[in-house]
């Protein structure tokens, strides 16, 4: 044997990827099984595409040049015996050839390729939610009703900005900016940040502090601070500190008692504080903080926090006006959101969701099934944003013994103590409000028996459980390896099949090796039955027959695989079958190159 030749698999195979690329591409731009749905993506969507088909294409395309490269590589017998050491040493860099090019097949098949799938079901999403915005913005400005045109035009230009021409939102932006103009001046925002300490459990329920104060206190030390307050002229914050010594200590304790006669004080100090009738402004200021501060201790904190942004506006400078603001923004944010945080959110999106999600007791009884639809969903790690959502309680006899329904909702974590042990849930927020315009909120509405009138619903489900269920929704080809393998493991008990999840991962850890095997054997054939001499133009047409026999062979191969491994995942557990499939790979590996080092050189 000649050993100054060489296979020429890796030229070959460079200029079938390339070819494929073209054609993928060109298939992609000129007849695209869907098109780019939004103008925005006309360059990345046909894009994705053809490197998904690439990578799908890959195992055929190296076949293919496993078996061409044999056609430029003419060596006469010269040896006639088998295991042949330098027979062997011709075949290594073939062998090294193939086991890289599976190894970044692998690569691309398992982190690329899902990132992939994703990213367009993501152009998908965005595409729809523009266009469902759009026709929204569109009814409402017909209707006149500039607010909730506002709203849906700012998700489109969240997705697609300046957009201009026929699918563009240009001429509906101008029309709107005309008309707001005319009707409403410009809004200042004056959100203020959440306090940085959180909230104190008392027995009476969970209250926010104040900003700057340390917390949690003890009953001794919020009696102090409402005796240095009083001294140093605070009255709010006195008889904040000695209302909350009071929830804290214990009914008919000294401890009570006392706190009991230091909120008297610094009420009788509050009621000194109140200016004559003259000074009108003065006056009003006072009784709004009045009221504010009320509100706050009664625990309606988003009429306390309607009350104290609009002293915002008044006394921007006042140190009570800004403390009572954080504070009741605080209250606020436990039972309610702001509608604009909906449309200023933009994350990853899900279209459409439906959830089954089981409910129990707090000894872990089954309660019945939870049903959480969602019209559209824009997930972040800490925090969702949901539009037209509908939750409905089915009892054990499969009866609706309760619904809700809501324009908006807000899903974050949760976290409650059930017999000492941390339970994490999904916190479901679904009263919405205006920023500024009291008068402006979307509230649940109940339905059923039941006669609930909460605001939100804590969900069975960690909130990490409850994206890795919205991710599945999607397509199980763009869930990641490690996703696949939380989902098989978690969200069987919220109605989701773990066969499929792990038919999934198992073919896509079972397709490079599967590459390998046939590679070798396709090596092994190739060589049996190499040319002796130079083929002339018949070779060319082999160029294209090569990659057409290699696909369906593939594909025929990987459908009796598919076959093979749902029995198996059907009649046997999930650990198990992996055995079996390691064991087989194993075994064809085995064979695969003793019929290799077995030819005749």
């Amino acid at each position: 044997m000649d050993n100054k030749k060489t296979i020429p698999i890796i030229p070959i195979l460079i200029i079938y990827t390339l070819a494929a690329m073209v054609l993928s591409i060109g298939k992609q731009v000129f007849l695209p099984s869907e098109p780019a749905p939004l103008p925005i993506y006309r360059i990345s969507w046909p894009l994705f595409g053809a490197f998904i088909e690439s990578i799908n294409l890959f195992p055929t395309l190296l076949f293919s040049a496993i078996a061409a490269g044999f056609a430029f590589f003419i060596v006469k017998d010269q040896n006639t015996s088998r295991f042949s050491p330098q027979f062997l040493a011709e075949m290594v860099k073939p062998l090294i050839i193939i086991i890289a090019a599976t190894a970044l097949y692998g690569i691309f098949l398992l982190l690329f390729q899902p990132m992939l799938f994703d990213a367009r079901y993501q152009m998908q999403a965005q595409g729809q939610l523009f266009k469902d915005a759009r026709k929204k913005a569109a009814d409402e400005i017909q209707r006149e009703d500039w607010q909730e045109a506002a709203i849906h035009l700012a998700i489109c230009e969240r997705i697609w900005k300046q957009s201009d021409g026929p699918e563009g939102t240009q001429y509906l932006r101008d029309k709107l900016a005309v008309a707001l103009d005319k009707e409403r001046s410009k809004i200042i925002d004056m959100e203020h940040p959440q306090p940085e300490k959180g909230y104190i459990e008392t027995p009476e329920g969970t209250i926010p502090i104040l900003s700057g104060q340390r917390g949690p206190v003890t009953i001794r030390e919020a009696l102090n601070l409402a005796e240095r307050n009083l001294k140093q002229n605070n009255a709010f914050d006195a008889h904040w500190y000695a209302s909350l010594a009071k929830k804290l200590a214990k009914p008919g304790s000294p401890e009570e008692q006392e706190a009991t006669n230091l909120a008297a004080k610094a009420w009788n100090t509050i009621s000194e504080l109140k200016p004559l009738p003259k000074e009108q402004q003065a006056y009003r200021i006072y009784k709004e903080k009045l009221d504010g501060y009320n509100a706050i201790l009664s625990g309606d904190y988003i009429r306390a926090y309607y009350i104290f942004n609009g002293l915002t506006k008044e006394v921007p400078s006042d140190p009570d006006v800004k403390k009572y603001l954080e504070t009741a923004l605080a209250g606020t944010k436990k039972i309610a959101f702001f509608q604009h945080e909906v449309s200023a959110a933009v994350g990853e999106n899900l279209s459409y969701g439906i959830f089954a999600i089981p409910i129990r007791d707090t000894q872990g009884g089954n309660l019945g099934l939870g049903i959480l639809k969602i019209d559209s969903l824009t997930m972040f790690s800490d925090v969702s944003f949901g539009t037209k959502v509908q939750y409905q309680v089915i009892n054990d006899d499969e009866q609706i013994v309760g619904s809700v329904q809501s324009a908006y909702a807000k899903l974050s974590p949760f976290s409650e103590q059930v017999d000492g042990k941390i339970k994490n849930k999904t916190l479901v927020l679904l009263k919405a409000i205006d920023k500024n315009n009291k008068n402006r909120y979307w509230e649940p509405q109940w339905s059923g028996p039941s006669g609930n009138k909460t605001t939100y619903l804590v969900l069975d489900i960690s909130y990490e459980d409850f994206l890795l269920a919205c991710h599945t929704q999607t397509n199980s080809r763009n869930l990641s390896i490690l996703e696949l393998f939380k989902a098989q493991e978690r969200l069987a008990f919220f109605g989701y099949i773990p066969q499929t999840f792990q038919l999934e991962l198992l073919n896509r850890i079972m397709d490079p090796f599967l590459c390998l095997v046939l590679g070798l054997f396709i090596l092994t054939i190739s060589w049996r039955l190499r040319p002796q001499k130079k083929p002339g133009l018949i070779a060319f047409p082999m160029f294209i027959i090569l990659p057409l026999v290699a696909y369906l062979l593939l594909e025929g191969i990987r459908i009796s695989g598919t076959i093979i491994n749902t029995a198996l995942l059907l009649n046997f557990s999930f650990p198990m079958t992996i055995i079996i499939c390691v064991i087989n790979e194993l075994i064809l590996l085995f064979l695969a190159v003793l019929f290799l080092a077995g030819q005749r050189s």
